[in-house]
């Protein structure tokens, strides 16, 4: 089941590489497909899962939904954990394992948080910000039926962080269980979830002229926080290797909110976890070699050397990824007639 989704994180984790500026210029280009799909999740939320949160408020009391919150949180310290690990804060990944360990025992499953009375503060991570951390640029706002507000580089940790909790994975190879156990989870999450965010949004609902624009607008103004951890993640002390591509004047490589250098070492992290993702998923792994060669020798260095301005590096970059990436190629078996992509 893994598989069939594989390419299309790769996809989506690439194109956020690529849209580099797309988010920022604070446009709403997709406004009418967004009110549509908001106006669509509005009412579904209106009949099913708003009514289904007020009811379980009713019916248990704040200490009881504390202890629900606290076990689900519990489950996906692992994830935070492993999300830790890759922005490089060591120190936090192992505080988080010792938090999950302490307190799926001591804390009966995750119900009491006995680690944060240790002093092991709880610190919640996950995919989108490794990514943020990677410098990996956010893309444009848009609605996704059921999910909601959400962009590229936001959908794709959604994505990861779905097959990577421990329930779906613990599960995964149990036929008999796994969509019961998940299903049920997710059920369960959706509904603490909504339960806590009643009030907030019965209020912004309430102050709100156009409700849209004002969901909108505290979504992309929460995920500005999310540009300030561009480049921080931590050494280890170990060696460090400098990812140059032989430029010299490395000043060069500073625009906007991140390090040009380390948006451009985010760009290769994805092309590289595309060629990782094809092995298992129906993409071409040759096609998928040469996409990564001739992106980062070909094409990459003379964009970045180039004496251009960096809305012009931006447009050679989209250029260069699809030339480069012709998705109409990817997936068709070349034994049913399809001619093979040469680059």
């Amino acid at each position: 089941m893994l598989s069939k989704y594989s390419f299309l994180l790769a996809v989506l984790l690439s194109g956020t590489a690529f849209g580099v500026h797309a988010a920022e210029d604070n446009s709403d280009w997709l406004e009418s497909y967004n009110r549509a799909v908001f106006n669509f999740n509005y009412q579904l939320d209106k009949y099913t899962l708003k009514p289904i949160a007020k009811g379980y408020r009713a019916v248990t009391t704040p200490d009881i939904r504390n202890r629900v919150n606290s076990a689900l949180f519990n489950v996906i310290e692992p994830v935070s954990a492993g999300n830790h690990a890759l922005q490089g804060n060591g120190q936090k990944a192992v505080t988080s394992v010792a938090r999950f360990l302490i307190n799926s025992t001591l804390g009966l499953g995750g119900m009491f948080d006995v680690a944060e009375g240790w002093g092991l503060k709880k610190d919640r991570t996950n995919f989108d910000e490794t990514l943020a951390t990677w410098c990996v640029p956010d893309g444009p706002f848009f609605m996704m039926p059921i999910l909601g507000p959400t962009t590229p580089r936001a959908l794709t940790g959604t994505a990861v962080g779905a097959v990577s909790n421990p329930v779906y994975l613990s599960t995964l190879n149990d036929a008999n269980y796994s969509d019961k156990i998940t299903w049920s989870y997710t059920a369960v999450d959706a509904i603490a979830s909504r339960e806590r965010s009643l009030d907030l949004l019965d209020d912004l609902e309430k102050n709100s002229v156009d409700f849209y624009t004002t969901v909108r607008s505290a979504y992309m103004q929460n995920r500005q926080a999310l540009r300030q951890l561009c480049g921080t993640a931590k050494d280890d002390g170990k060696a460090s290797y400098d990812f140059d591509f032989e430029i010299e004047d490395e000043d060069e490589f500073y625009t906007g909110d991140c390090l040009m250098k380390k948006n451009i070492f985010g760009v290769l992290i994805s092309c590289l976890m595309l060629t990782a993702f094809s092995a298992s998923a129906t993409v071409d792994a040759g096609q998928a070699k040469a996409f990564v060669e001739k992106v980062t020798q070909e094409g990459l260095v003379d964009i970045i050397n180039s004496n251009v301005s960096q809305q012009e590096k931006d447009r050679r970059f989209e250029k260069l990824f699809n030339e480069a990436l012709d998705l109409k190629f990817i997936g068709q078996n070349r034994h049913a007639g399809t001619k093979e992509r040469v680059y």
